[in-house]
């Protein structure tokens, strides 16, 4: 059988060498920190680097600066 049990940090060392006393196996595990998200921006500069990088490498045409100002 297994049981998970949390222990705050500071009593964690404790409270294995107590389960250890009694005879019992015992697995130390650090719950990973949930990532933050990226921010928006973060994320559409990513993208448009990426864009980048294919329209140097032919796989992709980007539309010209005059073009994209024609539009506004």
């Amino acid at each position: 059988m297994q049981i998970t049990v949390s222990v705050p940090e500071k009593k964690a060392e404790a409270f294995l060498e107590l389960v250890k006393g009694m005879g019992y196996k015992t697995k130390l595990t650090t719950p990973k920190k949930p990532r933050k998200k990226e921010p928006k921006l973060l994320q559409e500069l990513k993208q448009s680097w990426k864009e980048v990088q294919m329209h140097q490498r032919g796989e992709i045409e980007l539309p010209l600066a005059k073009d994209i100002l024609n539009e506004l």
